[in-house]
């Protein structure tokens, strides 16, 4: 399976709280703004999408990472082991 690399902006994105709203942001700039229509959601199922959202570029990381161990030939455990830590880092960074 081809899987593209760097297709979207670059770099760690955060969540920015301000009086205008919840944005994700970079070092380039805005990415996006959260928002919730009509308050459909609660404010803590705000937070946590906004968290979702920021975390995205590390996730993918993370998945890209495991594809390619554990896709190539004579990856050894510790390799193994090692994307499986950054896997479940990158989930925890997005949901804790």
């Amino acid at each position: 399976m081809k899987i593209l690399k760097d297709t979207h902006t670059q770099g760690e994105w955060k969540e920015d709280w301000n009086k205008n709203g919840v944005f994700i942001s970079s070092e380039d700039g805005t990415i996006c703004k959260v928002s919730s229509i009509n308050g459909a959601i609660n404010f803590a199922e705000f937070k946590r999408n906004a968290k979702l959202i920021a975390a995205a570029p590390e996730l993918l990381e993370a998945l890209q990472k495991m594809h390619d161990t554990f896709n190539a030939d004579g990856t050894n455990q510790a390799t193994r082991n090692n994307a499986n830590r950054q896997a479940i880092n990158a989930i925890q960074n997005a949901t804790l």
